[in-house]
């Protein structure tokens, strides 16, 4: 244990505190205050519950997902608020530790649902305030990196498919200047493979087996392997049904 670090309950240093559930008269679409379902905002109403910064526990259906609310909110009755010692715990820090904690795990009964008494039993390894600031500090920087790199990954994908659609629509495109317009089956030819099942006993067939697929390597049909079909093996018993990937007639 590092110097000035603690073990101690959480219920120490936090509580979740019940919502209340909020009856139609006060909802309002319009509304500027958002009302917290277990998992997310479910509506609006034009008066606050409590002022934030909390956060928003699932104590049923939901139970043990957190959403954090820094403004003014309304927690229904499905639904814990947080209320912390600030003296003792940073509030950032404290979000961090309940993702952390994997609440959801807790949940129980037909209709899951978390008992806070239980929450408050978790012991955790509490640092020094200025500690906590730096860990968050860390961690704030490792996630923003984080969604950097998947906002440039996702553009880089959108950029790539809009490529590729641009150019497979300029090379398709029907009446290009030394193309001409042919049906598919002018140009492939698609056969029926067969079952190795007792009915094909007897039949000489050629094998494609997965070794014959590699990067760009033409298969002639004078070098597959020749096989007569015995049951439901080939004479091979290495070359089983499961192993080919396509036969075809001799």
């Amino acid at each position: 244990m590092k110097a000035g670090w603690k073990v101690r309950p959480l219920g120490e240093v936090v509580s979740l505190n019940y919502g209340k559930a909020i009856s139609k008269d006060l909802r309002s679409p319009t509304g500027p205050v958002p009302v917290y379902g277990a998992n997310g905002v479910m509506d609006y109403c034009q008066t606050a519950l409590r002022q934030g910064p909390s956060l928003i526990v699932g104590r049923k259906g939901s139970a043990g997902a957190i959403n954090r609310v820094d403004g003014p909110f309304w927690a229904s009755d499905v639904s814990y608020f947080t209320t912390h010692d600030a003296r003792r715990i940073d509030f950032d820090f404290l979000e961090y530790l309940l993702v952390q904690l994997d609440l959801p795990a807790l949940a129980k009964g037909v209709k899951p649902g978390i008992n806070r008494d239980e929450v408050y039993e978790i012991i955790i390894n509490l640092p020094p305030l200025d500690e906590q600031k730096r860990i968050v500090a860390v961690l704030d920087e490792a996630f923003e990196g984080l969604a950097r790199a998947r906002a440039n990954a996702e553009a880089n994908l959108a950029d790539a498919r809009e490529l590729l659609e641009s150019i497979s629509t300029s090379a398709f495109h029907a009446g290009a200047q030394g193309w001409r317009e042919a049906s598919l089956g002018e140009v492939a030819d698609f056969r029926n493979g067969l079952n190795f099942t007792r009915a094909s006993k007897g039949q000489r067939i050629k094998i494609v087996g997965v070794g014959d697929f590699q990067t760009n390597r033409q298969v002639p049909v004078e070098s597959l392997t020749e096989v007569v079909i015995d049951g439901e093996l080939a004479q091979d018993d290495q070359l089983r049904s499961g192993d080919v990937l396509a036969v075809r007639s001799n």
